[in-house]
């Protein structure tokens, strides 16, 4: 399977919520936890972090860019998890009989292409006995679509700690123009302001 990237842009609406990647990253992760929780019942409890860079966008700092970097010890990019990315409208999460698990809707990673150009996966994961490392890096500016050959895989140290981080990079300047110009980011995007608006979405 092959996510167009074009295509799927041009049938999924653009979510109009200036926090939906924050959703999304949230909700995939707690998910992620939950299928490994499913296979590694003595794993220990849910962690997610974010992290949100502010650097200039232009020369005089007048106007801040960011990036969104979202790490959780889930279970991962297995197999079968890249097959779900990859496919426009998967149902994989609906077959999973996992209590707490969302309904499988298809469209987190769309919204990350409608807001961001760059889209980078580092992903540590055990199958069987062994750790590996998968990983993927998309400028969708130069990419027409992604398939499951366009992550790298290798054998990881069977020590490494379990993981993935999700870094949404280059905001597209028309979404800055939509949602974010003349907002103060730093309180926008600061800690407090961010972990208050994910308590609340999702009570």
């Amino acid at each position: 399977m092959t996510l167009d990237i074009r295509g799927s842009l041009k049938n999924t609406k653009i979510n109009n919520n200036s926090f939906i990647v924050v959703d999304e990253l949230f909700s995939n992760a707690i998910d992620s936890y939950l299928i490994r929780k499913n296979a590694e019942p003595n794993i220990e409890g849910l962690s997610v972090n974010f992290e949100i860079e502010l650097f200039p966008l232009e020369l005089d700092g007048s106007k801040l860019e960011f990036k969104i970097i979202c790490t959780d010890n889930g279970a991962g990019f297995g197999n079968e998890q890249v097959k779900a990315f990859v496919t426009k409208d998967t149902s994989y999460k609906d077959d999973l009989s996992i209590a707490g698990i969302s309904k499988c809707r298809g469209s987190g990673r769309i919204q990350y292409l409608h807001y961001f150009n760059k889209i980078g996966i580092d992903s540590v994961y055990k199958l069987a006995d062994q750790t590996y490392r998968r990983q993927l890096t998309v400028d969708i500016t130069s990419t027409k679509g992604i398939d499951e050959d366009s992550f790298s895989s290798k054998v990881s140290d069977v020590n490494e700690e379990v993981k993935t981080t999700i870094t949404l990079d280059a905001i597209k300047p028309e979404i800055y123009e939509r949602f974010f110009s003349g907002s103060d980011l730093k309180e926008m995007l600061s800690a407090d302001s961010v972990r208050n608006y994910v308590l609340i979405s999702f009570l």
